[in-house]
């Protein structure tokens, strides 16, 4: 149907919202999602990239992830709690965030620590591809 289309882009950047949709439709509904494709899970929402660029720097606890979003974005990105929670869930189903052992001498009111596993540190490098083809391709557009 989209054959006959002469647009360059590629179809994941074309309509992200409906690739997004069916990817989380296969993952709710126990669809068959390999998971060991990061690129199964492009375009990522900002919110998620953001967190996955938060633990980039290293295991954190929830808190201490939504504080470094925040300053990581200059106030830009303030995720709220439940949104939050709801991005590391999903991280966390599919594989690509993990839990981690909390550091001895850490306050246990800090809660549960998390890190990136190869599938997240996967997820973070094909994003930064897609976004710098996008911008690539930004580059050559026409503005006037």
């Amino acid at each position: 149907m989209w054959d006959c289309c002469l647009d360059p882009l590629p179809l994941h950047l074309r309509i992200p919202a409906l690739y997004i949709h069916f990817v989380h439709v296969q993952t709710v509904l126990g669809g068959e999602v390999n998971q060991t494709n990061a690129e199964t899970f492009l375009p990522l929402k900002p919110a998620v990239l953001h967190l996955l660029l938060a633990l980039s720097h290293g295991e954190a606890h929830g808190y201490g992830l939504m504080r470094r979003i925040r300053e990581d974005s200059g106030g830009h990105v303030d995720l709220k709690t439940g949104p939050f929670y709801r991005h590391l869930k999903r991280l966390l189903d599919i594989g690509a965030v993990t839990e981690v052992q909390r550091p001895d001498g850490v306050d246990v009111r800090r809660g549960a620590h998390f890190a990136l596993t190869p599938l997240g540190r996967q997820m973070l490098a094909a994003e930064r591809r897609r976004l710098a083809e996008l911008l690539g391709l930004s580059a050559k557009a026409r503005t006037t």
